[in-house]
């Protein structure tokens, strides 16, 4: 009875702690998932900066406005 009761808290000590390590695993997958998005935001206003560099060249040096819109893309 003593035997198959440790054998128990082992096994619930384990879950426990298994549970523990995934939670850990997915906090950190959830930053990596944040730095990737911050990272293609930054790298968008980027490619806008540029292409707004590229119409600027086309439209006599005058700046135009530059919107990021997912749906139309770049305006």
């Amino acid at each position: 009875m003593k035997k198959e009761y440790i054998t128990l808290e082992n096994k619930k000590m384990n879950i426990k702690r298994e549970i523990t390590d995934n939670k850990l695993e997915i906090s950190s997958l959830e930053k990596k998932v944040r730095s990737l998005k911050s990272k293609n935001s930054k790298l968008e206003t980027k490619i806008a900066e540029i292409n707004g560099e590229q119409v600027k060249l086309i439209s006599r040096g005058r700046t135009p406005k530059i919107y990021l819109n997912k749906t139309k893309g770049m305006i």
